[in-house]
């Protein structure tokens, strides 16, 4: 039916509601005497003139003036939007339009949405290290939407020890040997990933510096060892290192032993040879103190009035 027939039938309705009054009036008239008399409703037709959010018309719809929008907007029908959620209908300006708000005069509205928020994807990819072919050192595993490179997988994890090789990485098994993983690839799935090995060269220097850690009476705590040839720095060996408690001290660093009172390591420092340390503290700050002094104000002898504290 097109907008000017349902304006005509709107009409014609009106005036068949008219006739009827009287009869309607006659039947109820002793009912109720009392009763509160309704607002009689205004038969003026006007329209709300609906717009998608680009500014597209879709449709026009029409209500006798003073119906409320809901009655209007069920018959319009927002435009689909992906990765949108309609939220409702607005003004050119901007303000949102309720529900139950009455429609007087011929109005504009526009469609209005929200980003739709994305349903938490809980997929995890799983990474396996093997020594060997079988002996499962590790498993990591991560959130696919996350998408991690394989390093931050591999990270941490110690392939094992094999005399007279060299680690060299992790790699895809294959029928013609492993296939080293580039650790900047991202995981796109479940991996098993195997340790691979060099010959180590005989003439590869292999001498260690080693950090000594002590408490302050003397005891070892531990040792650290890497090999010199990798010019590691101190705080690479310290990494780790639980320094112990000292009631009333705050632990700073480690230092050298010297006549003068331990000498800071700084932690940058590449270690140079086998190095015997000692912990460094300070005294810890005080905490504040909370005591209070109190003023109590009395009229006459007993009658407190009111007491007033600040800190001392």
């Amino acid at each position: 039916m097109s907008f000017s027939k349902k304006i005509i039938a709107g009409v014609a309705a009106v005036a068949t509601l008219a006739a009827l009054a009287p009869a309607v009036a006659m039947a109820e008239g002793n009912q109720n005497q009392n009763s509160a008399v309704s607002t009689q409703s205004d038969s003026t037709i006007v329209e709300v003139s609906f717009y998608a959010a680009d500014g597209t018309f879709i449709q026009n719809v029409g209500n006798p003036k003073g119906t409320a929008f809901s009655l209007f907007s069920s018959s319009a029908k927002a435009p689909s939007i992906e990765g949108k959620t309609f939220t409702g209908w607005a003004y050119s300006e901007g303000t949102m339009l309720k529900e139950t708000e009455q429609v007087f005069t011929n109005i504009s509205v526009y469609a209005t949405y929200a980003d739709t928020p994305a349903q938490d994807d809980n997929t995890q990819y799983t990474v396996s290290f093997y020594a060997g072919t079988d002996k499962l050192i590790q498993t990591v595993s991560y959130y696919a939407k996350d998408h991690f490179k394989f390093s931050t997988y591999a990270a941490g994890i110690q392939a094992p020890a094999v005399e007279g090789k060299t680690f060299t990485g992790w790699g895809f098994a294959s029928n013609d040997g492993n296939v080293p993983v580039d650790p900047n690839t991202e995981v796109t799935g479940n991996w098993p990933v195997y340790a691979m090995y060099k010959d180590t060269p005989t003439s590869e220097d292999k001498t260690l510096n080693t950090v000594s850690f002590y408490n302050t009476k003397n005891e070892l705590i531990q040792t650290v060892s890497y090999y010199a040839k990798d010019k590691v720095k101190f705080s690479t060996y310290a990494a780790g290192i639980q320094a112990p408690a000292v009631e009333g001290k705050t632990f700073t660093g480690w230092g050298f032993a010297s006549n003068d009172g331990d000498v800071a390591v700084d932690p940058n420092t590449v270690v140079t040879g086998n190095w015997a340390v000692y912990p460094m503290y300070k005294n810890a700050e005080k905490k504040d103190d909370t005591t209070q002094n109190v003023v109590s104000f009395y009229a006459g002898t007993d009658q407190l009035i009111q007491t007033v504290g600040y800190y001392a």
